[in-house]
């Protein structure tokens, strides 16, 4: 999955000074700051099993509404995948670490990587390519 290998890559080379340096220069909107994350998405604190079993039930979950809907909408496909992947990733850090690798700071206050990005823009996809259907289906 190349959206996994891509924020695989970026985290590791975040967190050995070789990558996101730029982001400083979008302050003070971004700017780069190694945060390991020890808590669940959104920083809730859950115990480690309990992250596990939700991040394999997303997984499962979205896996199987992936293959059943990939026909149906290009958006909700691509969407679906970006979820997956992002997720995927995060519980790789997970099980590797036993924390995500966050270095993407936001003048919000949220720290966070591409794979939370990848979970974002793909449950917007999803959500948009349901509208589309709904529309289409009128």
């Amino acid at each position: 999955m190349l959206a996994v290998a891509i924020d695989q890559a970026t985290k590791y080379f975040a967190y050995r000074g070789k990558f996101g340096g730029f982001l400083n220069l979008l302050r003070p909107v971004f700017s780069k700051l190694l945060l390991p994350n020890y808590n669940f998405a959104f920083g809730i604190r859950l115990p480690h099993v309990l992250a596990y079993v939700i991040y394999a039930l997303v997984i499962g979950v979205l896996t199987f509404w992936y293959v059943q809907l990939r026909q149906r909408n290009n958006w909700q496909g691509i969407g679906y995948y970006l979820v997956i992947a992002g997720a995927a990733s995060n519980l790789i850090d997970r099980f590797t670490l036993g924390y995500v690798r966050d270095f993407i700071s936001a003048f919000w206050g949220n720290v966070f990587n591409l794979a939370d990005t990848w979970i974002i823009l793909g449950i917007l996809m999803i959500i948009y390519g349901e509208i589309l259907i709904n529309k289409h289906n009128r």
